[in-house]
């Protein structure tokens, strides 16, 4: 059945990445375990990201992150799944509570033969304001090069 391939965008999440050209978030991780094994892994945040970090891996499914700040204060970043593809892409809205605008998370899977390469990108940042938007991408560059290095090692793990 291939209806996990279909996209869906629920309203609510709606948004196209605008003029990502220069605030594209971009990172790679070469891991040493077959694509189905690191898609596994990706769909159990639990694993790598923390317990209470739900990922519903398939078309409209459920995001949800949260999170706390440096003063201890709980945030939560949402999203819906936009395509969930196994072994090869996952994509989901991403948005902070206090948002105005919806970034696009992209991981892209490649299986090279034993070992897999994991490709992120975020983009959307376009809409953030001006005033903030070069704090986010910095702030969301540190957290997801933790996230995937966690990714990375639990799924080298097993």
């Amino acid at each position: 059945m291939r209806l996990l391939r279909q996209e869906v965008r629920p309203r609510e999440f709606h948004r196209k990445a605008q003029g990502v050209s220069g605030r594209l978030l971009s990172l790679e991780r070469s891991v040493t375990v077959p694509v189905s094994r690191l898609w596994g892994t990706l769909v159990a945040p639990s694993l790598w990201w923390g317990p209470d970090v739900v990922i519903e891996a398939r078309p409209g499914g459920m995001f949800l992150e949260p999170w706390r700040d440096a003063t201890g204060a709980v945030h939560v970043t949402r999203g819906r799944v936009i395509l969930a593809d196994p072994a090869r892409r996952l994509v989901l809205d991403w948005a902070d509570e206090d948002w105005s605008f919806v970034t696009e998370v992209r991981f892209e899977l490649t299986a090279l033969g034993e070992t897999s390469r994991l490709a992120l990108t975020h983009s959307g940042w376009d809409g953030a304001p001006d005033a903030e938007r070069a704090t986010l991408i910095s702030a969301h560059e540190r957290g997801w090069s933790f996230h995937l290095d966690n990714l990375k090692a639990a799924a080298e793990r097993g």
